[in-house]
């Protein structure tokens, strides 16, 4: 078995686990933190998808043919 070199005791793991769990909300503003973490993620896998130009609507090709016709004016 792999040893990790934290050893947490009951405790604290309750702790972090309560916290991880948004248990310190309350059941009537703990939709919304799940609502507002959904959106979160949708909206920064949206953005990275956008940034890395996957979905980039111009093609190599194109770019190429506009810098050789504004060297050439």
């Amino acid at each position: 078995m792999v040893e990790i070199g934290l050893v947490l005791s009951r405790e604290l793991a309750h702790i972090l686990m309560v916290i991880h769990e948004a248990g310190y909300l309350g059941n009537e503003i703990k939709p919304f933190y799940v609502l507002l973490n959904g959106i979160g993620l949708i909206w920064m896998l949206v953005t990275g998808i956008m940034m890395s130009g996957l979905f980039n609507r111009k093609t190599s090709h194109q770019k190429t043919n506009s810098k050789s016709t504004i060297a050439e004016s």
